[in-house]
């Protein structure tokens, strides 16, 4: 699997060089008719996947023949466009050979006769000679690579002179070849190649380099390194940065290593560093290899944490929606990409925004509307698309999130919300009310039922959000502190010490005399835990050894005080994420309080193994848990009824409840997914099914996809291949679909 990276940087890196650079012949290829391609097969599901599949090796694999065998190498791909090298300084024929053989490859295989229809492809080259700088960049953990300078950047503007099936050459390398090859002067810059007639290449082996697969994962994560399956449809958000001249290799290295630390921190996959006429720029992925619950809400974290460090150095475009997905190239060399519309209008909302601007598509800004601000702009007109396009502006993070909002009443969970008052009496009683865990499945209706709860029995409630992407130290207790303090919205570090300090003083003079002393000790101490600090304070001058201990009593006195006040619900929310130093927090904060009026409301979903995550705490702390299950038939009919405001007949149920199972949210989605797509007429009896979708709707299909991807590389093949058998089949016939399977890649390899 060394051909993921060029065999020129492998080589680089184990000889300990990071970076440099030499003259060579350059080449630009764009495959024109591609995308088209990729969205009618998208049409087609799993077999369009297929289809789409041979023709990118029945392309790919002499195309990067022809590269190779005249001493050539891709430096990268972008989707159905790559750029090659010619390094060895005698290669500027090769590199018009090469061209010549690919333009020839492409009058023969263009015409794609496929059984979802005929697809014509054509291509455009570009060649150049000049300049190239190379480097490997990154941390320890992660590295990349660049090739960049004049003859990158003139191959790709040589390419946009091209009309189909032509190949341009810039001034830099036609001098070279005027004299062995027909060329037409186009204008002083470019020339048009005419030669038809190239001498055959003799085949050559990749190099081999010894400690190849070590060298690999220091540049390719684990996710690429083992997807073994061929490309699929999946839908992923598609995050394109583009950055200003960074001349020095040190400056683009540490611009580099902050995107890649992002990258990694949110739960992206970055693609390589591109260079060409347009600048530098970089493509990470949300979704793909590896797909999350909240790919969007991670995918905007990552680009508005870059854009707080370089502000107007860069500009994004955010899209999303369905891509293909999966390794493109051949054995020789490979890279893991994506494919679509999206991905083109990610590149061109990118360009299309100024420095310090991200604009993002319809389905980007309406899923963060909840967290972020955006602003509507007027649709635009782009390359590749008959519509303007709906785009947004991300002008920054909401000020304060606004609390769940949930429409109609709530069905079949009676017997669990009754379970959950009594379990509070302790608390409306004076005493701790312990620990008390709701348990149930993504989008079960855990929130909706501490929703009632929290309503009904008329306590103060405070939320922790536990963090599914960053999980950093004590992180429920700096959401809740955050909250409390008002500290959202308001970048000026002495404006929020300011708003920070007349809170604090606030609560001082409501909690009495007897609490000011204490309160007075922990100021600063409560403070750190949302990034204030005061120079002197009592926080600053304890030992650092010392200081998450101090910080954990500090918490638990604060927390002490504010329910001398009034009885208290700490809801913390999805403890299957939970950090240590928050279990050790909590563990100390429900020690000898048996007179503290609080309970501890704890939301989980299972582990992916079945088991339910728990807080650290003492075996004399009461613990209880309330598990929701699917809704009841009944129930279900109810709930849809609420969704559509209407009755729905018998054949609509049993249609939404064979596919949601009685999950609450699934149900949700599927009503508001029906009636968004007609596929419900309204009738004087009720609600009608008029059409069976094929597609699942968005928000389930991430929550599925999420749960196989995390499963081990084995598990998830046998899940694909079960899916492809339908909801019922023998186990004998998968057993065997495996077995030859299996037979088939021993006999590939």
């Amino acid at each position: 699997m060394h051909n993921l990276i060029p065999s020129f940087i492998l080589e680089k890196y184990n000889e300990g060089k990071s970076h440099g650079s030499f003259k060579t012949a350059t080449m630009f290829i764009d495959i024109s008719g591609f995308t088209a391609m990729t969205q009618e097969l998208m049409q087609n599901g799993k077999e369009g996947a297929e289809v789409l599949n041979s023709i990118l090796t029945n392309i790919f694999e002499p195309v990067i023949d022809a590269v190779y065998d005249r001493g050539g190498f891709i430096t990268s791909f972008a989707g159905d466009a790559f750029t090659a090298i010619f390094s060895d300084i005698k290669r500027p024929l090769d590199c018009c050979n090469a061209a010549m053989k690919i333009q020839q490859i492409f009058s023969d295989i263009s015409k794609q006769d496929t059984r979802f229809g005929v697809f014509n492809l054509a291509v455009k080259i570009g060649l150049a000679y000049g300049r190239v700088d190379w480097g490997i960049v990154g941390f320890e953990k992660l590295k990349t690579y660049f090739f960049r300078g004049p003859a990158i950047n003139k191959c790709a503007m040589a390419e946009h002179r091209c009309d189909r099936m032509q190949i341009v050459l810039h001034k830099g390398l036609s001098g070279f070849v005027s004299d062995a090859l027909s060329t037409q002067s186009i204008n002083k810059t470019y020339s048009l190649l005419t030669a038809n007639e190239f001498p055959e290449a003799n085949p050559k082996p990749l190099p081999e380099f010894t400690g190849a697969a070590k060298a690999l994962r220091s540049f390719i994560p684990d996710a690429v390194l083992n997807y073994k399956r061929k490309g699929e449809f999946r839908q992923v958000v598609n995050v394109f940065i583009s950055f200003k001249e960074l001349s020095s290799f040190e400056s683009l290295d540490r611009f580099t290593i902050s995107l890649l630390e992002n990258a990694e921190r949110f739960g992206g996959y970055f693609r390589v560093l591109d260079f060409g006429d347009k600048g530098g720029n970089c493509l990470t992925l949300f979704g793909a290899p590896v797909s999350h619950e909240n790919n969007i809400q991670r995918a905007v974290d990552f680009v508005e944490a870059v854009r707080n460090e370089f502000g107007d150095d860069i500009r994004a475009g955010v899209t999303f929606g369905t891509v293909f997905a999966g390794f493109v190239g051949s054995r020789r060399r490979r890279g893991y990409d994506v494919l679509g519309n999206v991905v083109n209008l990610s590149a061109r909302f990118m360009m299309k925004a100024e420095w310090g601007e991200i604009y993002l598509d319809k389905a980007v800004a309406r899923s963060v509307r909840e967290e972020f601000n955006t602003v509507s702009l007027k649709p635009g007109k782009y390359k590749g698309f008959v519509e303007r396009v709906p785009q947004y502006k991300l002008s920054g993070r909401e000020k304060q999130k606004e609390a769940l909002f949930f429409a109609g009443k709530l069905v079949g969970r009676k017997k669990e919300l009754t379970r959950l008052k009594r379990y509070l009496k302790p608390v409306k009683d004076g005493k701790f009310g312990g620990i008390v865990y709701v348990y149930g499945a993504p989008g079960i209706g855990k929130s909706r039922l501490i929703h009632e709860l929290v309503k009904a029995s008329k306590i103060h409630t405070y939320t922790m959000q536990c963090d599914s992407i960053l999980k950093k130290s004590l992180n429920p207790f700096s959401y809740f502190l955050t909250d409390y303090f008002r500290q959202s919205g308001t970048p000026d570090l002495n404006a929020r010490k300011e708003i920070y300090t007349s809170i604090y003083n606030d609560l001082v003079d409501k909690s009495g005399q007897e609490h000011t002393k204490e309160l007075r000790r922990i100021e600063s101490i409560i403070g750190s835990i949302i990034g204030l600090h005061w120079e002197g304070s009592i926080y600053e001058i304890i030992e650092a050894k010392d200081r998450p201990t101090v910080v954990n009593f500090g918490l638990k006195s604060f927390i002490s005080i504010l329910c001398s006040l009034e009885p208290l619900i700490l809801l913390i929310e999805d403890i299957q994420w939970i950090d240590e130093t928050s279990q050790e927090a909590l563990q100390i904060l429900t020690r000898q309080i048996e007179d503290v009026p609080f309970m501890i409301l704890a939301s989980s979903r299972f582990n992916d193994d079945g088991s339910r995550p728990t807080i650290k705490c003492d075996d004399d702390v009461k613990q209880r848990e309330v598990v929701i299950d699917n809704l009841s038939t009944d129930s279900v009919d109810a709930l849809i009824e609420n969704n559509l405001e209407m009755k729905p007949s018998p054949e609509l149920v049993q249609y939404i409840q064979s596919r949601a199972e009685g999950n609450p949210f699934y149900i949700e989605q599927f009503c508001l997914y029906l009636k968004e797509n007609d596929h419900i007429t309204v009738k004087e009896d009720g609600c009608h099914l008029t059409t069976k979708p094929v597609d699942i709707p968005v928000d389930i299909n991430a929550v599925i996809i999420a749960r196989v991807d995390r499963l081990s590389s084995e598990l998830k093949e046998v899940v694909q291949v079960a899916s492809v058998l339908g909801r019922e089949f023998e186990v004998q016939v998968l057993e065997e679909i495996l077995s030859l399977l299996k037979e088939k890649e021993l006999v590939g390899e």
